[in-house]
């Protein structure tokens, strides 16, 4: 079964987004099912025009400000404060979300958090109950893919009465954990789903999160250079589309670029400056030097005409660098 090109097509004029409310990327994008489940729901409290209702809905409203204002320390103090003190479910869900987006997160914690949590609610019917099998399932889904099949089971018949945002994020994980047993067509299907449900409410963000589980499916199989840059160049378009500008600097420099078969030194110079203007125009110093970094580690130097959100680069080779990108490097 090969991949449908037709569905990772760019076209040839888009809108490029000014998205008010964006969280920084803290990682690189390994399990993209997993991101997509934890970015919207913290990224929506940005978002929030109701005054919190108690002293800890107003807590994890500043420690979402603070992990979006680049922050993390300080979020983690406010987060782990909340934690260590009788919470709800649902604010005790937030907060081990913003837990995970820490660029030092609390690794194993974390999921025994989530655990212990789904534990006490997944026999209590309702919307919480879906959002936390869809945490574990996405949690466990690399080293217990057949577990997180399991989880995502018990709620398979409350997803169906769900919003189209959550359906098509059960359809994203089922397929992440379908990919992990090398079923093929199961994963497939279970993406064409996702990709269905995403595209018919236009979320770009999602898609891309789409075109990035395709891309590690085809990375571990077939590894066809075609296929594994026409579904990175339409994750950069969604999230340039959805206004992630960084996130698109970050997936050219550490997804796009190492992919390239036999790229040219004006092909890499051309990524290299569209990565490091969409990393500038996201004002984000960290993205843009993860560009730099890697166009050094190639061989290549960059001439900026200034800092500033409109700002450019030129890159040129200035010498023959033997390194190898990876895509696990920062």
């Amino acid at each position: 079964m090969s991949e449908p090109l037709d569905r990772w097509a760019v076209p040839s004029e888009f809108t490029v987004a000014r998205a008010e409310h964006v969280l920084p990327q803290t990682r690189l994008p390994t399990f993209p099912e997993l991101e997509l489940l934890t970015y919207v729901a913290v990224e929506k409290r940005l978002g929030r025009r109701a005054k919190p209702v108690d002293a800890s809905e107003a807590l994890i409203d500043l420690a979402a400000w603070q992990l979006a204002a680049g922050a993390p320390e300080a979020m983690l103090r406010t987060v782990r404060g909340l934690l260590s003190r009788p919470a709800p479910p649902a604010q005790r869900l937030t907060c081990l979300r913003l837990l995970w987006l820490a660029p030092a997160d609390a690794g194993a914690h974390t999921f025994r958090s989530y655990a212990e949590l789904w534990k006490q609610e997944r026999e209590r019917p309702g919307p919480l109950r879906v959002e936390l099998a869809l945490a574990v399932a996405g949690h466990i889904v690399a080293d217990r893919p057949d577990k997180s099949l399991e989880v995502l089971s018990r709620v398979a018949k409350d997803v169906r009465r769900a919003r189209p945002l959550v359906r098509g994020m059960f359809a994203l994980v089922l397929g992440a954990a379908r990919a992990e047993l090398g079923d093929e067509a199961g994963y497939q299907a279970a993406l064409d789903q996702a990709h269905a449900r995403f595209a018919r409410i236009g979320h770009d963000f999602a898609l891309a999160q789409c075109a990035l589980l395709a891309f590690r499916w085809e990375s571990r199989h077939q590894r066809r250079p075609a296929v594994m840059q026409a579904v990175l160049e339409h994750a950069v378009y969604r999230y340039l589309a959805a206004g992630r500008w960084s996130w698109a600097a970050r997936t050219i420099t550490h997804g796009l670029v190492p992919s390239l078969a036999e790229p040219s030194d004006a092909d890499l110079a051309m990524w290299f400056g569209l990565a490091s203007s969409h990393a500038l125009g996201s004002r984000s110093l960290a993205a843009a030097e993860s560009v730099l970094n890697v166009a050094a580690r190639l061989g290549f130097a960059a001439q900026l005409d200034g800092l500033g959100a409109h700002s450019t680069a030129r890159f040129r080779r200035v010498h023959r660098a033997p390194t190898v990108v990876s895509r696990s490097s920062e």
